[in-house]
């Protein structure tokens, strides 16, 4: 999650990069309470947030 957030550009991404930058760090925060509490629950947030975003960049035609 770090790497992803550390490659956008959030100088040229607009408001896309800026909510993405925000989801990771939602989800880094969920991971970090997964560890401390370990509640499952947190650890299905997340893996359901990257699930739905891999949905998103499947959708998208590279050719365009």
């Amino acid at each position: 999650i770090t790497v992803l957030a550390g490659s956008l550009n959030t100088k040229d991404g607009g408001e896309l990069a800026d909510n993405l930058v925000e989801l990771y760090d939602y989800s880094k925060r969920c991971l970090n309470q997964y560890l401390e509490d370990k509640n499952i629950a947190k650890l299905e947030e997340v893996k359901s947030i990257f699930e739905k975003l891999l949905e998103g960049w499947s959708g998208i035609d590279p050719k365009k």
